[in-house]
């Protein structure tokens, strides 16, 4: 670490003299100091705001991808679709068909341990004919309306949760 902080120093320009000579002699032999140096120098620029890349990286980025070999893929087959065998479609048709007659099967049994069901009769009563409202539409609306009006802020359908509060609700009064 002592050396970074040196090499951190003589790109700073804090180093004079001899000891500047020997930092620059041993930075340039030294391949993780210089690759320190490198990215010391990297770093500033970033923070300076300048550009890293030449003005024609990106050509030059072009030409290498198209100078390298190109892989081929193999070649689809001379039809569209893909050649299946003839029995895959049997087999699965006979698949479906038998999973279908199994659970058709099993609907039908009953569980084990369970009674068999006996038919039910159903006992008729007679009516008394038709019931009267206890509240008219009128009544109903008000108690609806009044219902939604104290409970809308707790609703949790409301896909804004927290903004119900603020928002009116239009009642028919």
């Amino acid at each position: 670490m002592v050396e970074q902080e040196r090499v951190s120093a003589l790109m700073d320009g804090e180093l004079d003299g001899e000891d500047l000579g020997a930092r620059l002699k041993k930075t340039a032999e030294d391949g993780d100091l210089a690759q320190c140096w490198d990215t010391y120098h990297l770093i500033g620029d970033v923070l300076r705001g300048e550009n890293a890349f030449s003005t024609g990286f990106a050509s030059k980025v072009s030409l290498a991808l198209a100078q390298e070999p190109t892989i081929l893929a193999p070649r689809p087959p001379a039809s569209g679709r893909v050649a299946r065998k003839p029995y895959v479609f049997a087999l699965s048709a006979a698949a479906t068909i038998a999973g279908v007659a199994v659970v058709g099967w099993l609907a039908t049994l009953n569980p084990p341990g369970a009674p068999a069901l006996a038919p039910s009769t159903v006992a008729t009563v007679p009516s008394e004919g038709p019931i009267k409202a206890s509240m008219t539409a009128q009544q109903m609306d008000a108690d609806v309306s009044d219902y939604m009006m104290a409970h809308q802020e707790y609703s949790p359908t409301g896909a804004i949760h927290g903004a119900a509060s603020y928002v009116r609700t239009v009642s028919t009064r």
